[in-house]
């Protein structure tokens, strides 16, 4: 989730000239834990508690419901200061986690407030910043890294166990035991003390640091446990997280990042609606400042302190000054691809373009947004291009039927050029440094239509969105085509009429099945995390012929699949698998092209050179095969950070492409050159992350690729396509 981190790092360099030193207040300050490796009793007594981890997991219940207290602040470390300040930024929230099996969750803001902001985005993002529990996942994840968790199985590969204390409380015994990373093994890794009840085996506090080999932001936690009565089940009772970050980043002295989450009432094995579980994982509850202000002060652990209440009156006096909502706001609309002005937001993606038809593309771009109407939004383009000298525009209208369900009806109309024989799927983003937006750079074959139409969308359940639609459009070749019939010799010269022209009429039903997906919600800012199970695209185009001259029956079907595992140790793997077909003959631009970010052939040369873009062909040009059914397999495996330390650590990753492809009729498509692909498309490269790395988040990188096999050019040095690649790397 990039966006959390652009966020809080837009929100630390807007309040630079409002720091305020501190003394550190550090919450542990854990001791260098020295583990030897050998046999011991801690070793048995960690597979104890792993071997009851189930029956403790507060996720063995069939449901309950949590309400948290959590506090978040930022402050300056200077260890010559001794006078107290107030904090960089202060944030509280009150939160109720709601769980069901067999998977569903569901978490409400119902009160928030922040030092300097109005705009509760920051509590929604904060709030899945701290791991819920240790009995849940196999990492423990803080501000989005990935600890590998000391009690799950396989541990004893990573960690190192002793027993380094007996402590007597009450009628209970409690082993300490120290734990720490086995040495000369890479992966992200905590080093601490787990605390363990001798007789039931269950964690009872968990201190402990990100290992030192390991560390880029140190981090800090300390995660306390309590046995719920009626179900005799393990709930985190207080989890704290600091991080430090470096001085070198953002000033002479390091920010202090604080967490705090103490739970305050669980209710367990209660029926809960499955209406509030259909919702986005985290959703900020819209409530007026005195109502939430007494929810604050009654989930509180102590009153607002002195310090607090002046950082409280510091940060209404920067929001007046330094607009920090109006920033937010601005911030929000410019990751979605648009500047704010007031109630219009200016798509940004519009203003300038290029690709290999019209060339340079200039335009302008706007929607309504939500200061507008939040219930319906308007929105048009309109652009020219220098190389086709034509113009182009468009328009839309977005009704929100229901804001629960992310149910909305929109109507669009548009006079413009579209990719030919594109594959269409669910959603498709293009953002900005992604391969896939400079893939549009080398597109050379377009369709000029005239398109109106509708689509319908909705959550049915939160893993499961439905769109249904419908379109028509009148549409004509912008390159020499013709179906089943040979192009007339000589071709036709007006532009106007030149190409193939059809008609055609549209049905579409497309489904996205993403179990887990993380969504977050905020002021209409939806913020979607990855899955940690494989996402399911399905769609489904029938066209129907005779409806307002349209030309085609047909039937169309696409799957993607993608997925992402990450490995303890080795990494993280990245996959994508596609497939369509298309049942009838149709012409070229109804047909497939592979997505291809490759060498491209402009006149008599091949420019072997551009940016790396997942789920495409590094070296294929584009357009050059044509299919009517296809499969391809798009793999990546990154090995992660292969030494230790936190100075210069570049990522190597593997890639692998693959394609298959088949055209029925190849002799219908006249006037077009093409290729198909029935012996398989191979490729491979090599891709080095984090080459240089600006502010430890800004990544640039480099890679090579290679095409090999029955499709290798004839001129080695065409089947080698050289990458750079940027990324937001944490």
């Amino acid at each position: 989730m990039k966006f959390k981190w652009l966020i809080l790092i837009f929100l630390f360099l807007t309040l630079k000239t409002w720091g305020q030193e501190q003394e550190d207040s550090l919450m542990v300050a854990l001791q260098e834990v020295e583990v030897v490796a050998g046999v011991n009793p801690a070793g048995r007594l960690i597979d104890s508690v792993i071997s009851r981890r189930d029956m403790n997991s507060p996720y063995s219940n069939s449901s309950f419901k949590v309400t948290q207290y959590h506090k978040f602040y930022v402050t300056r470390y200077h260890p010559d200061s001794m006078e107290l300040k107030p904090y960089y930024l202060l944030n509280e929230s009150v939160n109720e986690l709601y769980y069901k099996k067999p998977y569903r969750e569901h978490t409400e803001i119902i009160a928030s407030k922040t030092s300097v902001a109005r705009n509760p985005i920051l509590s929604v993002l904060l709030t899945l910043s701290q791991t819920f529990s240790l009995y849940r996942s196999n990492y423990v994840e803080i501000m989005d890294t990935k600890y590998v968790n000391p009690i799950v199985k396989g541990t004893h590969r990573f960690y190192n166990f002793q027993i380094q204390d007996t402590l007597f409380k009450d009628q209970d015994t409690i082993f300490v035991i120290a734990f720490a990373p086995k040495k000369n093994i890479v992966f992200n890794a905590l080093q601490g003390l787990l605390y363990v009840n001798k007789y039931d085996y269950s964690l009872t506090e968990v201190f402990a640091k990100s290992a030192k080999d390991f560390e880029a932001f140190p981090v800090k936690i300390i995660q306390k446990y309590e046995r719920e009565a009626s179900s005799n089940t393990l709930f985190s009772s207080e989890l704290q997280a600091q991080i430090i970050y470096d001085k070198k980043i953002y000033s002479d002295n390091p920010l202090i990042v604080q967490s705090l989450i103490t739970t305050k009432e669980v209710l367990v094995n209660i029926p809960i609606e499955n209406k509030i579980l259909n919702q986005e994982d985290v959703v900020a509850v819209k409530e007026g400042s005195e109502k939430g202000e007494n929810i604050l002060v009654k989930y509180r652990n102590a009153a607002i302190s002195d310090l607090e209440r002046q950082t409280y009156e510091l940060g209404a006096q920067i929001q007046k000054k330094v607009k920090i909502d109006r920033k937010l706001f601005f911030l929000q609309t410019l990751l979605s691809g648009n500047i704010a002005a007031g109630p219009i937001n200016i798509d940004v993606t519009r203003l300038i373009d290029f690709n290999n038809y019209e060339g340079f593309r200039l335009g302008l771009g706007f929607n309504t947004n939500r200061k507008f109407a939040r219930e319906v939004g308007f929105g048009g383009y309109f652009a020219y291009g220098l190389k086709d000298r034509a113009w182009k525009w468009g328009g839309n209208m977005e009704i929100l039927i229901s804001e629960k369900l992310s149910s909305t009806l929109r109507v669009i109309y548009a006079d413009d050029i579209f990719e030919s024989a594109h594959t269409k799927y669910f959603n498709k983003e293009y953002m900005l440094f992604d391969g896939q937006f400079y893939r549009r750079w080398l597109i050379a074959k377009f369709d000029r239509s005239k398109l109106a139409g509708a689509e319908f969308k909705i959550t049915v359940v939160k893993p499961l969105s439905l769109q249904i639609g419908a379109q028509y459009t009148q549409n004509r070749t912008c390159f020499d085509y013709s179906f089943k019939k040979p192009i007339p010799q000589p071709a036709e010269a007006n532009a106007e009429t030149a190409g193939y022209h059809y008609t055609n009429f549209e049905l579409q039903v497309s489904a996205r099945l993403a179990f887990k997906e993380r969504k977050l919600k905020s002021e209409g800012f939806t913020f979607v995390g990855n899955s940690r199970y494989p996402v399911i695209t399905i769609n489904y185009f029938c066209g129907i012929r005779n409806i307002l001259g349209s030309d085609f029956n047909y039937n169309k079907l696409n799957l993607k699949i993608t997925h992402k595992q990450v490995y303890k140790r080795l990494g993280y793997s990245e996959i994508c698998f596609e497939a369509g077909v298309v049942f009838e003959d149709v012409p070229y631009s109804l047909l497939y092209v592979p997505r291809a970010g490759g060498n491209v052939n402009w006149g008599h040369s091949h420019i072997n050179f551009g940016f790396d873009g997942k789920d495409q062909f590094a070296t294929m040009e584009a357009n050059e095969f044509l299919s009517s059914a296809f499969t391809s397999l798009f793999f990546r495996h990154c090995f992660g950070k292969l030494r230790k330390g936190k100075t210069y650590n570049p990522k190597i990753v593997l890639c692998q492409n693959i394609g298959f492809g088949w055209l029925k009729h190849p002799e219908n498509h006249h006037g077009v050159e093409f290729k198909t692909m029935e012996k398989g498309y191979f490729e491979s490269g090599i891709v080095v992350e984090d080459l240089l790395v600006l502010l430890k988040f800004l990544s640039f990188g480099a890679g090579v690729f290679y095409r090999y096999g029955a499709y290798a050019q004839d001129n080695q040095l065409d089947n080698f396509a050289f990458k750079l690649r940027f990324c937001i790397s944490m």
